[in-house]
């Protein structure tokens, strides 16, 4: 069977061919289903009792359907929608419709928990005023397609059509695990009730063409233009989101504009200025910074490195570090800013930099501190404004993301900080040298204006 989104008084459905018995109503095909489900001389007694559950079913897929329970499905699906998700799929549909439209599909079959993910057609063009379709794979995936030349550009569209659609291949997947569970796949009683309505609405299925109103009353399709109506709910909510985070973040430009760079560069000076190198390192556990030049491999200085930064930017609680043979979803690592624990995946430790990350990782527990208890400075507002609401990366928030205070202000600490690692190293390496080799190095230096400016500006004190 192949459902499809169609324009005009609603959004309708387009079957693929149908027969005669279709074609003459609901009376023909209860007959046609009642014929089926006797299967034989040997159930007549039963025909009664056959005719009752027909009955009972043609009133709760066509006459009576249950919108109480209706709304509860696709409700609790909807519920599942992120905001923030949806306004990612949404962009990227925009920027790469192809790109766009598997991402936006993998994420509906992702919340509707289904067993086969369809097969996403992009390049099918549906019947004029067809905006989608869903072709029942029976033991194999479903086949949506979405004909994006007919949504005219209306991004917005498209994630209705295909929440609509997936609803279709959540029907058809409900029906696919009940006859799985004949197999020995447990289900529970609802779904089996649910597969018994689901498949009697597919072997009497109204067309569009044949009964538009009754298209439109039968349990199938109310259920899948209720969940689409969700989906266009959701998108109303995040649209009215984000305007309400621009009207935010306008109000509070020196958390979010380029005004907080004054203010991001005194207080990283505050932290570094007068930096004792030498000191630095014997907290860290390390004789030299050839030595802490290891930490992207070595857990041992990996653990002082940690302690050393928890001191440099003078947390209350030190950070911890645990290291894994490996973190679920193959994450690099996962930082706790409840415990202070960042726990990094051995597998990917070399991905994950420790040397530059762990710096920016203890500015960000810094900033959360101050937030949390120091409630009359006004670093402590800022950053308390900028947590209320975070810019999260997304295409089109990227820049809004990297400029926000608590970003900005953590990735000029680390940019700053391995810059004067940087120098103090070189400084260290001209210290080991011969008289001569120095003296080869400084007309080097001389010639393309070497000097350790960093470590200048916060007047570090070299080992």
């Amino acid at each position: 069977m192949s459902n499809g989104e169609k324009l005009g008084g609603g959004e309708a459905v387009e079957l693929g061919e149908r027969s005669r018995d279709e074609e003459r109503g609901i009376g023909v095909r209860m007959i046609r289903a009642e014929s089926e489900l006797m299967g034989g001389d040997h159930l007549a007694e039963k025909k009664d009792e056959i005719s009752e559950q027909l009955r009972q079913l043609n009133e709760a897929v066509f006459e009576k359907v249950d919108m109480v329970a209706v709304i509860e499905r696709t409700v609790k699906v909807a519920r599942k929608i992120g905001l923030g998700k949806l306004a990612e799929l949404r962009d990227e549909l925009r920027e790469n419709p192809e790109i766009g439209l598997v991402k936006a599909e993998n994420y509906f079959a992702e919340i509707l928990d289904l067993s086969l993910v369809p097969y996403l057609d992009t390049d099918k063009k549906l019947e004029k005023r067809t905006l989608g379709e869903c072709v029942n794979g029976g033991r194999h995936p479903d086949r949506i397609s979405v004909d994006i030349e007919q949504h005219q550009g209306d991004m917005d569209s498209v994630l209705k059509t295909l929440g609509h659609e997936n609803w279709h291949s959540y029907q058809h997947d409900v029906i696919r695990r009940v006859k799985a569970a004949e197999e020995g796949a447990e289900v529970s009683g609802e779904m089996r009730q649910l597969a018994e309505l689901y498949e009697y609405n597919t072997k009497t299925y109204i067309e569009p063409d044949v009964d538009y109103e009754g298209y439109r009353r039968q349990l199938y399709e109310i259920e899948a233009e209720t969940f689409g109506t969700l989906v266009k709910m959701e998108i109303v909510r995040m649209k009215a989101d984000e305007r309400k985070k621009e009207d935010f973040m306008a109000e509070h430009v020196e958390v979010y504009g380029e005004e907080n760079l004054a203010g991001i560069k005194l207080e990283v000076h505050r932290v570094l200025h007068g930096l004792d190198m030498g000191e630095f390192l014997r907290k860290a556990g390390v004789q030299s910074l050839d030595e802490l030049w290891q930490v992207n491999e070595d857990e041992r200085v990996v653990q002082g490195y940690v302690v050393a930064l928890s001191d440099l930017v003078g947390l209350e609680q030190p950070m911890r570090v645990r290291l894994t043979d490996k973190l679920e979803d193959n994450k690099r690592a996962y930082l706790s800013y409840e415990t202070g624990e960042v726990t990094i995946s051995r597998e990917r430790m070399w991905d994950f930099q420790p040397l530059s990350r762990l710096p920016e990782i203890a500015w960000k527990m810094r900033q959360r501190e101050i937030a949390r208890n120091d409630h009359e400075s006004e670093r402590g507002k800022l950053y308390r404004t900028n947590l209320e609401f975070y810019v999260q990366d997304n295409y089109k928030m990227h820049e809004a993301h990297k400029r926000q205070l608590l970003v900005r202000e953590s990735d000029y600490f680390m940019k700053e900080f391995l810059s004067i690692l940087d120098e103090q190293a070189t400084l260290e390496e001209i210290e080991m040298m011969s008289p001569e080799e120095r003296a080869e190095v400084k007309k080097e230096q001389e010639l393309v204006g070497w000097t350790p400016v960093v470590s200048e500006k916060y007047e570090i004190k070299g080992k």
